[in-house]
This record gives C-alpha cells, sequence and structure tokens, in this order.
C-alpha cells in the first residue's frame, strides 16, 4: 500500500503493515500518514497504528494548530471551537459572508421629500464591483419634493453609469405606490447617474420616467406614497 506525507505533526503515521518500514527510515521529524483511498493514521498510545476517525478530531483542534492537521488555510483562522468538527473552519468562514448592510437613501423629485415613516428598510450588498439593493421606502412628508420631476433614489455604492437618459441601463424592478389616488405604477429601475436610480413606468408603451412624464405619476410624492424596488449594477 502506498503512503504520502500530508503534515508534519508528532508522530508516525501509517498502516500497521508499513509501520516497521517507516520507524525504520531515517526522518528529519514525525509525520501523519495517509494510505491510497485517503485514510489517515495515527499511532495510539498503545503503540498501534490506528485510523483518524471523527472522534479523534477534538484532540487534533487542541494542538497549536489544528489547520495543520487539516490542510485548511485561512486569513483569521476562524475555526469551530468545540465538538465533533472541532477544528473545522465555520460556514460562514468558508463562505466569507458578512451580511447585507443597511443603508438610508436619500429620495428626491427635484427636491428631497420632508421625511419617512414605516415601513422603510434598504439593505445591500457587495461582491466585488457588484452590488446587489433592495428596500422598500414609506412617504412621511412632501417636503422639497416638486411634481412633475422624475422621482430618484440615492444608490448605496457609486455605479458605472454607461448610457444617457435616451439609452438607460437597466437594473432591476420597482412599484411606486400613489396613495391619494389609490394607484400602483409597476416600473423598470434604470441607472439614473453614478449616485441615482430612477424608475420608467412597465406598462407605458411610450417611455414615462415616474413622477415627471405626463400621462403617469406626476404628482408631488406625499404621506403614505411608497417605493419598492431592487436592482443588481455594477459599482466603482
Amino acid at each position: 500500500m502506498a503512503v504520502r506525507v500530508v503534515s508534519a505533526p508528532a508522530t508516525y503515521i501509517g498502516p500497521a503493515a508499513d509501520a516497521a518500514a517507516m520507524v525504520g527510515e531515517a526522518q528529519a521529524g514525525d509525520y501523519y500518514f495517509a494510505d491510497d483511498t485517503g485514510v489517515m493514521y495515527r499511532k495510539s498510545v498503545a503503540g498501534a497504528w490506528v485510523a483518524i476517525v471523527d472522534s479523534d478530531v477534538a484532540v487534533h483542534a487542541a494542538a497549536v494548530d489544528p489547520h495543520t492537521v487539516y490542510r485548511l488555510e485561512s486569513a483569521d483562522h476562524t475555526h469551530l471551537a468545540t465538538g465533533a468538527q472541532a477544528g473545522l473552519l465555520t460556514p460562514a468562514a468558508l463562505a466569507g459572508d458578512t451580511g447585507w448592510t443597511t443603508w438610508t437613501p436619500t429620495v428626491t423629485q427635484s427636491g428631497a421629500i420632508g421625511s419617512t415613516k414605516a415601513p422603510t428598510f434598504c439593505f445591500y450588498k457587495q461582491i466585488g464591483k457588484t452590488v446587489i439593493c433592495t428596500g422598500v421606502i414609506t412617504v412621511n412628508a412632501t417636503g422639497s419634493a416638486a411634481g412633475s420631476n422624475a422621482v430618484l433614489v440615492s444608490l448605496p455604492v457609486n455605479a458605472l453609469f454607461r448610457s444617457a437618459t435616451t439609452n438607460r441601463e437597466y437594473v432591476g424592478v420597482a412599484r411606486v405606490w400613489d396613495n391619494s389616488n389609490t394607484l400602483q405604477y409597476p416600473s423598470w429601475a434604470y441607472i439614473n447617474s453614478a449616485t441615482t436610480l430612477g424608475f420608467l413606468e412597465i406598462v407605458s408603451t411610450t417611455p414615462r420616467v415616474v413622477g415627471a412624464t405626463a400621462g403617469g405619476f406626476v404628482e408631488a410624492l406625499a404621506a403614505d406614497d411608497r417605493i419598492d424596488f431592487s436592482a443588481v449594477y455594477e459599482g466603482v
């Protein structure tokens, strides 16, 4: 049976049949060994060669660096501390997932709306240059918003802005709710600028920017109007 060195802790490891040959070899240090099937072996207190099983994991986790045995490499060496899987990297560390981040966007319609109210929540996640964002914004007061102007929502991360308003880059979907008239406007979300998201009505046969184009929603945002949106875009 062939064997291979996989790490260098404290003891020769190998199948019983190969133990004498290994001990007889000149080695700079003691080694763990694995057979052709990948099974690892260690030497027990009684001196017998035994296969490593799950019950041995806690023993290896107590070593100076448990990742040496498992051949795992991690910048922060985040690993499970107890139980049968002690020494293994945590799922979060393996995925590198730090969760989503909240942000408070600015909503403008020429001027900024006065304030928001519940339910209002916005989250985003950036993976490399890819930005995923989603949110619900409920208007509490009109503030400086003015009708016949585009409704815009600020982005959590600046976008790579490629196109002019006549050749928009659509990156998501949205719904604008006009509470006073009990009407909703399903919309495409598009990159309006490097810092803002705009909305274009889906059902219209001609381009209607939400908040700005006659025939669609043109009132100033007011109390209990709502913007729901989700988008994925390239950040800078």
